[in-house]
């Protein structure tokens, strides 16, 4: 679980680099749903199986916990390799993303 740094105040921060800020809205987005998680009201067995996973190196999660956070990973590469491919004027897809179910 992540803290949101600056607790929610906005800063007069210039934009940054356009890849960063599609990162950002990934990561975003990931929160964002961890936080409606959050928000609709976790079970004791939510509870239980979090606490599971953060005490879980990645390497061990079952292959289904890895997916998710692999829909996530794809994500990640896509906006980086469309960034790479945009700077170097190349319009060749170098990697496509697997579509999340």
């Amino acid at each position: 679980m992540r803290s949101r740094a600056a607790k929610g105040r906005r800063t007069s921060a210039p934009p940054t680099d356009p890849l960063i800020e599609a990162l950002a809205a990934i990561e975003h987005e990931q929160w964002s749903q961890w936080a409606q998680a959050m928000l609709s009201g976790i079970t004791a067995s939510d509870r239980r199986r979090w606490r599971r996973q953060v005490a879980t190196p990645y390497s061990d999660l079952s292959e289904s916990e890895k997916e998710q956070d692999r829909i996530f990973a794809r994500r990640v590469l896509a906006e980086v390799a469309r960034h790479l491919s945009a700077r170097a004027g190349d319009a060749t897809v170098l990697i496509k993303p697997k579509e999340d179910s």
